[in-house]
């Protein structure tokens, strides 16, 4: 007979030993099934009790989900947003629950567990022990008190203005803002003076000046303020000026002292010393200049600019007599080579010359007993000079100064073996005036180049013109007509879309390359007559003509290459892109990537 085995809630019924046509085998198999297999393929799988593992082995498995509606769909165990875990506290009196509340937060028996995150609040806590470090913590309206110096706090319970400059007493760190505040809105500091108009604002009514005090045995120069400009631009400025009101209570200049920096080149600088003062309606205008080389320049001496030579004396266009003028010519104490020199030419009246006290003239040895007089009119002499002649008495002097002419002179075909240095303008006279550059008058198939040459006593070459026309720029060795070396080349069109345009030869269209008007611009082509027929986008896109093309049109197409047959070449990889060509005798467009791809095109 058979007996009855229930499998997942079922009911079959098997034989039992013994049985004909029925093996042992079999039989044994369905008790171990039954007795100690479990399998289940999906469904539910109900327990009527708990299940015991043992002490050595437990579960494995890629989860645990409760019977939560909605339990979590990730981690390893999933639970519904109201469940939670347990563990049995330590005096075996109650439970500790771990859960998730309202406001998705993780709390330990009904209490938030704190988080790193600088929105956290901590109410109520105490904290205690002298380990205990809190960093990032907000502090909100709900902390009161006033902090010890000594615990990093102001000792002060004012409220601080914005821009105030904190001291200490030893007390407590207070604000002065009469007395110094910083405007950080403007980056203004006042000394004395809450509402700064500069970047350092420094006011003081009282009778003790502002100084700079320095406590130094050094013999040379020493700096007690420091006046700092960092650009290296020719000719800019660093200066002190003097300002004050009007009776109409407008701020005026009416003094100032300011060193230009000339030259920045270095072993060649040069800063000038200048003077300002105010004067009438004008402000801060130029009085006077003393050059870094030491000379010194004074404005043009008119009847209300006199120059005081001491007491009352002074030099003035309309009053000066000649003891005045013999200050100038004093030698007491000072010894150089400068001259005085006239702003026009001197109507010289005739001299009486006394007796010489000078022992010789250039050279030549003069006896005391000489006398030199005027015998003749000199100058109607000197007027039939011929320039052949007055070579050769000039011939053998040296010095530092120039013949002058009244007017410029006709130079027949001049030599000149040194540089030309000065503000020349080179060229004709009129409007229609022809220029000739030419390097050298002989003849020859090679070299006698036009070198153009800047920096710094000509030390760096610019450009060069060969003698078979080519030009380099950059380049002492053009290879073509022109050939432009050393970094980018730039072509601007000047409120013109195209810059630059390339043909055959002459007579031949034109076909030009321009850039759209454009922070980010695109390239352009166009033909002679202005009409775009390609861009290349600023973002790299490539665009075809203007417009659409009308359904009879002839041109304007975008033409790829072709094959007669599938393709079976590789191409050269180009990165990013993919190669594409038209199989003209199966009608397919194919496309390499990685091996060739095809559609096949109706």
């Amino acid at each position: 007979m058979s007996i009855s085995l229930i499998v997942n809630g079922q009911t079959f019924e098997y034989p039992e030993n013994g049985d004909t046509d029925w093996g042992a085998d079999a039989t044994e198999w369905a008790n171990a099934v039954t007795s100690g297999m479990l399998q289940k393929s999906g469904g539910s799988f109900t327990l009527t009790s708990e299940v015991d593992f043992g002490a050595t082995y437990g579960l494995k498995l890629s989860y645990i989900k409760s019977q939560s509606v909605s339990p979590s769909s990730a981690g390893i165990l999933r639970l519904g947003n109201n469940e939670s875990i347990g563990w049995r506290n330590q005096a075996n009196s109650g439970d500790l629950l771990l859960k998730l509340n309202t406001s998705n937060r993780l709390e330990l028996d009904g209490v938030n567990i704190p988080t790193i995150s600088s929105t956290d609040t901590l109410t109520n806590k105490s904290i205690s022990g002298a380990t205990n470090t809190i960093t990032n913590v907000s502090l909100t309206s709900g902390i009161t008190g006033v902090l010890p110096i000594a615990n990093g706090g102001t000792n002060n319970s004012s409220v601080l203005t914005a821009g105030s400059v904190l001291f200490s007493n030893g007390t407590q760190v207070s604000q002065d803002n009469a007395g110094f505040f910083y405007d950080i809105s403007t980056s203004r500091l006042g000394i004395n003076q809450s509402s700064p108009t500069n970047k350092l604002h420094v006011k003081d009514n009282s009778s003790t000046p502002v100084i700079s005090e320095r406590n130094s045995v050094s013999t040379s120069f020493i700096s007690n303020f420091r006046l700092y400009n960092s650009d290296t631009t020719a000719n800019n400025w660093s200066g002190l000026s003097f300002i004050g009101l009007d009776s109409g209570a407008v701020e005026r200049g009416f003094g100032g002292i300011g060193t230009q920096m000339v030259s920045h080149t270095a072993g060649a600088i040069q800063g000038d010393l200048v003077f300002y003062t105010g004067f009438n309606t004008s402000d801060f205008t130029e009085k006077l200049r003393i050059k870094g080389d030491g000379n010194i320049i004074l404005p043009t001496i008119t009847a209300s600019r006199a120059l005081t030579t001491g007491g009352s004396s002074e030099i003035s266009p309309s009053a000066t007599t000649g003891t005045q003028l013999g200050y100038l010519s004093s030698s007491t104490g000072t010894t150089g080579t400068n001259k005085i020199v006239f702003d026009t030419s001197p109507t010289l009246v005739t001299p009486v010359l006394g007796v010489a006290t000078a022992t010789s003239i250039n050279g030549t040895s003069i006896p005391s007993s000489v006398t030199l007089t005027k015998t003749s009119d000199n100058l109607s002499v000197f007027a039939a000079t011929t320039s052949a002649q007055l070579a050769g008495v000039i011939s053998d002097e040296t010095g530092s100064g120039s013949l002058v002419f009244a007017t410029s002179p006709t130079l027949a075909t001049p030599t000149f073996t040194t540089s030309i240095t000065g503000p020349l303008n080179i060229g004709g006279t009129t409007t229609t005036s022809t220029l000739t550059l030419q390097s050298t008058s002989g003849v020859g198939a090679s070299g006698a180049d036009i070198i153009l040459k800047v920096g710094n006593n000509g030390a760096t070459e610019a450009a060069r013109i060969l003698n078979n026309g080519r030009v380099g720029i950059g380049t002492a060795a053009p290879s073509g007509l022109l050939h432009v070396s050393g970094g980018r080349s730039f072509f601007t069109g000047n409120s013109e879309t195209f810059s630059l345009g390339v043909s055959y030869s002459n007579g031949n269209g034109i076909y030009y390359l321009g850039a759209s008007n454009s922070a980010t611009p695109d390239l352009i082509f166009s033909q002679a007559g202005g009409s775009e027929k390609m861009r290349l986008t600023n973002a790299g896109s490539l665009v075809l003509g203007t417009g659409a093309l009308a359904t009879t049109a002839t041109d304007g197409f975008m033409y790829i290459p072709s094959c007669a047959g599938a393709p079976t070449g590789v191409p050269t990889t180009q990165t990013g892109t993919v190669a594409q060509v038209y199989d003209t005798t199966n009608n397919k467009l194919y496309i390499y990537n990685g091996a060739w791809k095809s559609v096949t095109l109706a």
